[in-house]
């Protein structure tokens, strides 16, 4: 497959999500990760990313994590907190976060927050902390 045709499956793939037509990119996504291309980490990436989206949608949650264990991007890594939690697994989906906050390349995303904010008042039930945490973002906001 060349670049020309990989640039055309990616835009047909983005399409079909955008349609909400998630197992036919799954198809695409498939065939992408079996063609001979060159560029194998990078597709690598872009397929298991996307694949995580659209396991995501079909509410197939361990199946998106697997999927965004394979990524290396922000995006990703807070993703598999986020299906952890949609797992009812909050004391598990707090402690990563807890890991995630640690390195210095998330400690003031305000996404990240907000899902670690979130384990804390229904996990724990503590509305103090909580609020500290959603404050915090608030301000974050306030100062853009």
């Amino acid at each position: 497959m060349g670049q020309s045709q990989l640039r055309k499956s990616k835009k047909e793939c983005l399409e079909l999500m955008r349609n909400e037509r998630f197992k036919e990119s799954l198809e695409i996504l498939e065939n992408l990760e079996k063609s001979n291309l060159k560029n194998k980490s990078e597709v690598s990436e872009f397929v298991n990313f996307q694949r995580g989206l659209c396991y995501m949608a079909l509410k197939q949650n361990r199946e998106a994590i697997q999927c965004f264990e394979k990524c290396n991007s922000k995006q990703s890594k807070i993703n598999i907190g986020l299906m952890k939690i949609k797992l009812d697994k909050l004391e598990e989906a707090k402690t990563y976060f807890e890991n995630l906050i640690r390195d210095s390349k998330y400690q003031n995303n305000p996404y990240l927050l907000q899902l670690y904010g979130y384990c804390i008042l229904v996990g724990d039930k503590d509305y103090h902390k909580s609020a500290q945490i959603f404050d915090f973002v608030l301000l974050q906001y306030e100062r853009c």
